[in-house]
């Protein structure tokens, strides 16, 4: 027996007594009100209207590219009315976790953004790693490689790893972040789990799953999965 086909629309008496039943609405942000820099046409028109009829309107992404103030700013700038509070994002919540959950007092290896970094240190959280790992002008070569070794000194004080999306994600990173790893009381935690990195305007497809390659290789070395 064939399924009966699902009407992708809905009328407006449906559509109203689905309004009048709710006084908060969560939006997803990448993918529903805007996809990377191209906003979808009306949005705004439509999150206008829920605030006119007195509806609370938040803002929920697990994008963790940016701070609450970031996304804040760039609402405005797309024509959406909101307020810091009004912001639900991944960025956050891990600061949150991290200070109210697990009341953690430590020192972060950040693989993630100046966005992420920035809502950590809100919430008074040490941390390290933001940006390139090691300098461009010193390429990564074999001559390089030794270099990095010779040089760079694992922190010590360092208890948790926290990842999220990192354009300057190398295999020195991938080095510091395994090598703390390797310790199994540090903690990991992951901002997201997305496949691909949402980007418009463009034919290139951006991997967001950096956390499984860190999974896979302390697995394959320290016997573990963290």
């Amino acid at each position: 027996m064939m399924a009966a086909p699902v009407n992708k629309f809905i009328d407006k008496k449906l559509f109203l007594s689905l309004i009048n039943k709710f006084d908060n609405f969560l939006l997803d942000c990448d993918g529903v009100i805007w996809k990377g820099t191209v906003v979808y046409k009306e949005a705004a028109s439509a999150v206008r209207k829920l605030k006119a009829l007195g509806k609370k309107v938040f803002y929920v992404t697990n994008n963790s590219t940016r701070s609450r103030q970031q996304y804040v700013k760039k609402l405005h700038a797309a024509g959406f009315e909101a307020e810091i509070d009004d912001v639900v994002c991944t960025a956050h919540l891990t600061a949150l976790y991290l200070t109210e959950k697990l009341q953690f007092s430590g020192k972060l290896y950040l693989v993630g953004t100046p966005g992420l970094a920035e809502e950590l240190t809100a919430a008074g959280l040490r941390h390290v790693g933001i940006g390139p790992d090691y300098p461009v002008e010193n390429r990564f070569n074999v001559a390089g490689f030794d270099h990095f070794i010779e040089t760079t000194v694992l922190e010590k004080d360092v208890t948790a790893v926290v990842v999220g999306f990192d354009p300057f994600f190398s295999y020195p990173k991938l080095i510091k972040t395994t090598s703390h790893l390797s310790n199994k009381d540090c903690i990991f935690i992951v901002t997201n789990c997305d496949d691909i990195f949402p980007v418009g305007n463009t034919d290139l497809t951006f991997p967001g799953r950096f956390y499984e390659l860190i999974n896979y290789t302390v697995m394959s070395i320290c016997r573990y999965l963290p």
